[in-house]
C-alpha cells in the first residue's frame, strides 16, 4: 500500500488483523527518491519538461527547477554520461578556545582555501593549483596586541581581523556564500569543526546559516543537539555539498594515512589526483603559545 506525502504518516506501532508492523513511515521523501531512481551519489541526470518559472529562491543554487512528477528524471546511462564536471572545493580548519565560565567551545579562528573549477583529471600538485586563502581571526581577550595588524599583512593570504565572534561567522559565511563550493573538507571535519562550527551559528544566531548548505531554511531542525538523531539534522544542512573528512575511513586514501599531520600545516591529497592544502601555516605561531585548545589530530 502506498500513501502520498502530502497525507499524514502512519504511526509507527499501527497494527491490524492481516498485518503487525507498517514500514517506511519514517522514511523521508528524498531517500525514497533516490532509492527508486538509483541515484548513487552524483551523477548526470536527465531531466524532462522542467519548469523554470516556477521556482522562487527555495534554494543557494543559481539555476533552480521544477518537474511535475518524479518520473521525468531519470539516471543517464554510462555510455550517454559526459565527462564529471569541474568542481570548487574549500578546505576548512578551525581552531577552538574553551569557555571555562559558559562551559562551551568557541571559535577563534576559522581558515579556509578555496580552488575553484578543479577537473577532476587534474595531477598537479596543490603548491601548482591556483587557489585563495582566508583566515578570519578574533582576539582572545578584548583587543590584539599592538602591531599585530602590520604582522598580519606581512604573511602570506588575506588575514581578516574581527572583534567579536559572531562578526567572524558572519564573515565566513559571506566567503563561503561567495565561493559557493561543491565539496567542503579537512581534517576531523565530520567530528569536530563541522559541528563546532554548527553549534556557534546557533547559539550566535548568525543570519543566514542556512548557507552552510545549498537548500534555503527558515529554522533549525528539531532532533539537532538531541544525540544520535543530530548526526542526521547535522547531515541535512549540508544537503547540495559533498562532505569530506580525509580523518575517517572514507576520507583517508592514499598518503593521508600514512603522512605526519602538523595541525597548523595540513598538506592532504585525495586519490592522488584531488590534491587540498588545509589551514594556513602561521596561524599557530600568529596567535601565539597557550591560546588555543590542543586537539589530537593522529
Amino acid at each position: 500500500m502506498l500513501t502520498g506525502f502530502v497525507e499524514p504518516p502512519l504511526p509507527v506501532e499501527m497494527k491490524g488483523d492481516t498485518f503487525s508492523h507498517v514500514f517506511g513511515t519514517t522514511t523521508a521523501l528524498f531517500e525514497q527518491f533516490v532509492l527508486w531512481k538509483s541515484i548513487m551519489g552524483p551523477c548526470w541526470l536527465s531531466i524532462d519538461g522542467a519548469e523554470i518559472s516556477q521556482m522562487n529562491n527555495a534554494s543557494w543554487c543559481k539555476c533552480e527547477l521544477q518537474v511535475a512528477s518524479p518520473k521525468a528524471i531519470t539516471v543517464l546511462k554510462e555510455s550517454d554520461a559526459q565527462d564529471a564536471p569541474p568542481l570548487t572545493f574549500m578546505s576548512i580548519a578551525l581552531r577552538t578556545t574553551w569557555n571555562v565560565k559558559e562551559n562551551k567551545q568557541e571559535i577563534l579562528v576559522a581558515s579556509a582555501r578555496v580552488y575553484e573549477n578543479l577537473s577532476m583529471t587534474d595531477t598537479r600538485n596543490a603548491e601548482d593549483l591556483p587557489c585563495t586563502t582566508y583566515t578570519i581571526m578574533r582576539p582572545v581577550e578584548a583587543s590584539f596586541p599592538t602591531g599585530f595588524d602590520a604582522l598580519c599583512k606581512k604573511q602570506r593570504g588575506t588575514i581578516m581581523l574581527e572583534k567579536t565572534e559572531s562578526m567572524l561567522l558572519s564573515k565566513f559565511l559571506a566567503l563561503l556564500e561567495r565561493a559557493d563550493p561543491d565539496v567542503l573538507l579537512g581534517h576531523q571535519l565530520q567530528d569536530v569543526d563541522y559541528p563546532v562550527l554548527l553549534s556557534r551559528f546557533r547559539e550566535k544566531k548568525t543570519p543566514g546559516w542556512h548557507r552552510i548548505g545549498r537548500l534555503r531554511r527558515s529554522e533549525w531542525p528539531r532532533n539537532m543537539g538531541k544525540g544520535g538523531a543530530s548526526f542526521f539534522a547535522e547531515r541535512q544542512l549540508v544537503s547540495g555539498r559533498l562532505l569530506c573528512d580525509v580523518a575517517n575511513d572514507m576520507g583517508r586514501v592514499g598518503s593521508c594515512a600514512t603522512r605526519p599531520i602538523d595541525p597548523a600545516n595540513i598538506p592532504l591529497v585525495v586519490d592522488d589526483q584531488v590534491p587540498i592544502l588545509d589551514a594556513n601555516r602561521n596561524v599557530r605561531n600568529l596567535l601565539g603559545r597557550g591560546k588555543l585548545t590542543p586537539r589530537n589530530r593522529q
